[in-house]
Order: C-alpha cells, then sequence, then structure tokens
C-alpha cells in the first residue's frame, strides 16, 4: 500500500510539473502576442499621427492660396516664399510636384519667372503677357496648385483605407 502513495505522489508531482510547464508556455505566448500587438498598435498611431501632421501642413499651404495671402505676398513676396518652402519642407519631397515648381520663385528676375511658368503649363499665359510677376504666376497656377494638394490629401486618404 506504501508504495501506491509513492507513485500517486510522484504521479501528483509529474502533473504539477506539467501544468507548471503549460502555465509557462501559454504565459510566454501571451506575453509575445500582446507585444506584437503594442507595437502594431504603435506602427499605427504613428502612422496616423503622420496622417494628421501632412493633412494639417496641407491644409495650411491651401490657405497661403486665399486672397488676402496674395495681397501680402505683393507687399512681402520673401516671407510668401520661405512660408511655402518651410511647409514643403516638412512633406515627403514626391509629394506636391506643382508646389515643388512653384517654390523656385523668388522673385529676382523675369527669367526666373518665366522659368516656373514653364514648369506650371503656364505658356499660354506667358504668350499672352498675362504673366509678368511672381504675383501673376501664383494667380494663374491657382488652379494646378489646388489640385495638386487635394490630390495629396486623396492619396493619404486612400492610405488610412
Amino acid at each position: 500500500m506504501d508504495s501506491f502513495w509513492a507513485e500517486l505522489r510522484t504521479l501528483g508531482f509529474w502533473l504539477d510539473v506539467s501544468v507548471a510547464v503549460v502555465t509557462v508556455v501559454a504565459l510566454l505566448w501571451a506575453v509575445r502576442t500582446a507585444s506584437r500587438a503594442e507595437r502594431k498598435a504603435l506602427t499605427v498611431a504613428a502612422a496616423e499621427r503622420r496622417q494628421t501632421f501632412d493633412l494639417e501642413v496641407l491644409r495650411d499651404l491651401i490657405e497661403t492660396l486665399h486672397d488676402d495671402v496674395i495681397v501680402d505676398m505683393l507687399r512681402n513676396p520673401e516671407h510668401f516664399y520661405r512660408l511655402c518652402r518651410a511647409r514643403l519642407a516638412m512633406l515627403p519631397p514626391e509629394d506636391l510636384p506643382t508646389w515643388r515648381a512653384f517654390e523656385h520663385l523668388r522673385g529676382d528676375d523675369g527669367a526666373n519667372i518665366a522659368e516656373v511658368a514653364r514648369l506650371l503649363g503656364l505658356e499660354a499665359h506667358l504668350r499672352d503677357n498675362v504673366i509678368r510677376s511672381d504675383a501673376d504666376v501664383l494667380l494663374a497656377a491657382r488652379g494646378p496648385l489646388i489640385d495638386d494638394i487635394f490630390q495629396a490629401v486623396e492619396a493619404r486618404m486612400r492610405m488610412a483605407n
């Protein structure tokens, strides 16, 4: 009878060890799964923060096309160019190709205005002598610049889905 109880104690011991091993394995699996979920959540949160930031920069750029800003640009063009260059520097370089062409305007000479007008596809305005200053380029390019922003916003919204 003594050997029966000894064998039962040994069986209980091994059963306890087995349960402990299964518990440790389940705990490790749970920690690993939680760690993966945390990394995924952090990646998604970072992407959402970047998307929100990009959309705010795009909103700021579209606000620069408001009539009051263009009037201010006539008074202080260098401030306007610095503002645009700063905003564009916050976005990936492949974004906003029309804005990046416009970014080359410096307000210093007519050749530069003509070059930028050509980059923006405004050759007809040049031929008709509609474009004579930086402000004329901005006014003529307002539609393509807005389209450029809408395309960037749509691309970000597609990435979000």
